[in-house]
């Protein structure tokens, strides 16, 4: 995996292994509460473990058009939040209200298991919401939330795929993490997930999809918006 140098103001999501303490930060820090949904809408690409984020707007988890942080690129190549996680948890004081542990892979339409999870989240007001999690059966795609609005009614936002531009993609099972045979449509032997790959620019774009270059098919692709994003008032 190639390391590259942020140059946004924050890096991006949690660790599945502080998914725990972050969830013990949820609804200390802020004001309001809000509970968010995330659906799935594709029948190809599980979600990975993330982060939902509220903060200040003058604050960004990712913008396309500009590099990743390297939290960002450690979700989207291989769905590992640690770095991010830590350089949330510091920036507590600096625009960052609240972060949210997304705990578990949110699973692909047909699966056996549910599409969809909730999650709990605090804020102050002014604030926004932002998610970064990984396309699973992707090199390095990922669903994005950039800024989202915080309101006292109930909101929706349909969330794209992104491509962090830190991973060609060649759409071979040994530069895709395991968990895509696992969890994807189509079975693939574990084989250690190699990433040692060139980079594609280092620019977040939006995602071009699958084009059936490597082993992934047309069974891991997807048509326009992959996830829908719910956000209710909390009582």
């Amino acid at each position: 995996m190639k390391t590259a140098h942020s140059i946004l103001v924050v890096c991006s999501i949690s660790a599945l292994a502080a998914s725990s303490a972050l969830a013990q930060m949820s609804n200390e820090a802020g004001e309001n509460s809000f509970e968010v949904t995330i659906t799935n809408l594709t029948a190809g690409q599980p979600f990975s473990p993330g982060v939902i984020v509220t903060h200040s707007p003058d604050v960004h988890l990712f913008e396309a058009g500009a590099e990743p942080s390297q939290g960002v690129i450690e979700i989207a190549e291989n769905g590992m939040p640690e770095t991010a996680s830590e350089m949330l948890q510091g920036m507590m004081d600096s625009g960052i209200t609240d972060v949210v542990a997304i705990d578990a892979p949110i699973m692909r339409m047909g699966a056996d298991a549910p599409n969809e999870a909730s999650f709990s989240i605090s804020a102050n007001e002014g604030d926004v919401l932002s998610i970064v999690t990984m396309l699973i059966c992707t090199n390095d795609g990922f669903v994005g939330v950039d800024s989202m609005p915080l309101s006292g009614e109930m909101t929706e936002m349909e969330a794209m795929a992104y491509d962090a531009g830190s991973e060609v993609n060649n759409e071979l099972t040994n530069s895709i993490v395991d968990p895509c045979g696992a969890a994807g449509p189509v079975m693939f032997e574990e084989d250690g997930n190699i990433n040692d790959i060139a980079d594609d620019g280092n620019v977040i774009a939006e995602h071009a999809g699958i084009q059936g270059v490597g082993d992934l098919t047309d069974a891991h692709g997807w048509s326009g918006p992959v996830a829908r994003i719910s956000i209710a008032p909390g009582s």
